[in-house]
């Protein structure tokens, strides 16, 4: 895969959500920018695998919040388990079955 210099975050979503199946192919879309409680991941994604929901966020720069907006992320996904399945079930008209937990990447 070539490098890819993106402009801003929204074209970075997009060509990651495009090539999802390429750099994670086990791991399924299931909403962009969900709202989880009072929280907005860029991306979640269901790892069927390992049963997880992740919450995938872009970033240009890093900085010193990110870690700590990954953990509120962690947080509010592990609290809205519900949410997120119903979420899946509906994008895909199927059932996500025996969701343990949720991380973020």
């Amino acid at each position: 895969m070539d490098d890819v210099n993106f402009p801003d975050e929204s074209k970075q979503h997009k060509w990651f959500e495009d090539n999802l199946h390429i750099i994670f192919p086990n791991l399924k879309l299931v909403k962009r920018k969900m709202q989880i409680s009072n929280k907005i991941p860029d991306t979640v994604v269901y790892d069927p695998q390992t049963h997880t929901f992740v919450a995938i966020e872009y970033k240009n720069r890093c900085s010193d919040t990110v870690r700590q907006q990954a953990e509120n992320y962690l947080n509010k996904m592990d609290d809205n388990r519900a949410t997120l399945t119903l979420a899946y079930n509906k994008s895909y008209n199927t059932h996500a079955e025996n969701t343990t937990s949720t991380y973020t990447r």
